[in-house]
């Protein structure tokens, strides 16, 4: 019986396709290459892991042309399409080119402290400003391109993108959106009013956020940037994050057994089973 790293590389080896893995991988017969060297030789990377797998993986193929695919070997794997029983036969697939292939925006996030530095990074999920003290909260100037929405004050602020939305802003109880939307959700973490809902933009706008210096909220507080649940930045008061779509996508490998909403369903426990009746599918309108 071999483990699923192990099948990838026989097939590979069979198929004589070079394939690469990660420095520091278990078996050290395998060919092991860093992500940036390994890019340029290659087409297509497979994540083999949960969904914070794929979205490191995601951060590093920003700039190239690349098909990611997700093979599912953690526990929700949202975004991690195919099973890990599907291996051999999603890799025949995809060199046959017989999958579809669905592109995804980058967002770009543009860091500016009070100082004038600054520092840009890419995700395809969320970015979240959040506060680390217990029991205190934080003020979070938003505007909507030049338009202020206002200062929320709560715990923090998420923005994400549509297939962001079942993550961390889901939790803190903003929408699902589906996922070919050209749409931005911007979500309050816990509030501190009951006015202050999810707000769901046009993707081609621009967001800003201030972390407010005021001593009533965001004075003494340590307060982080999270990129993609990924990468964490420590910011101040006064520092910006401007929030916008990246002109380059990623193409994400789709697969075609499974719709969004039978992953709401199998994955986030969304609704129940269709009755199959009269001789219709279950995914078909009687």
């Amino acid at each position: 019986m071999f483990t699923v790293s192990e099948a990838l590389y026989r097939w590979a080896t069979l198929q004589r396709i070079p394939v690469f893995f990660e420095p520091g991988y278990p078996r050290e017969d395998f060919p092991q290459c860093d992500v940036e060297q390994a890019l340029p030789l290659t087409d297509t990377a497979v994540s083999l892991g949960g969904d914070g797998t794929f979205l490191r993986m995601a951060g590093a193929l920003y700039g190239f042309d690349h098909t990611l695919i997700g093979i599912n070997l953690g526990q929700l794997g949202f975004l991690t399409e195919f099973s890990a029983t599907d291996l051999i036969d999603t890799l025949e697939k995809v060199k046959s080119e017989t999958l579809p292939i669905k592109k995804r925006p980058y967002l770009s996030i543009t860091l500016t402290t009070k100082n004038g530095d600054q520092e840009t990074f890419k995700a395809i999920n969320d970015m979240v400003i959040n506060k680390a003290a217990l029991s205190r909260i934080i003020g979070v100037d938003v505007f909507v391109g030049d338009d202020p929405m206002g200062e929320i004050r709560g715990d923090g602020m998420i923005v994400s993108t549509p297939i962001g939305s079942t993550a961390y802003s889901l939790a803190a109880g903003g929408p699902i959106l589906f996922p070919t939307l050209e749409a931005l959700t911007i979500t309050p973490i816990c509030p501190h009013t009951l006015t202050n809902r999810p707000l769901i933009i046009s993707m081609d706008s621009r967001v800003t956020l201030r972390v407010v210096d005021d001593p009533y909220s965001s004075a003494d507080i340590d307060v982080y940037l999270s990129i993609d649940g990924q990468r964490g930045h420590m910011i101040a008061c006064e520092d910006t994050v401007c929030v916008e779509r990246d002109p380059k996508t990623i193409n994400l490998l789709s697969n075609p057994n499974h719709t969004y909403f039978d992953v709401l369903r199998n994955k986030l426990r969304m609704g129940g089973s269709i009755t199959q009746k009269n001789g219709c599918q279950p995914h078909e309108p009687c």
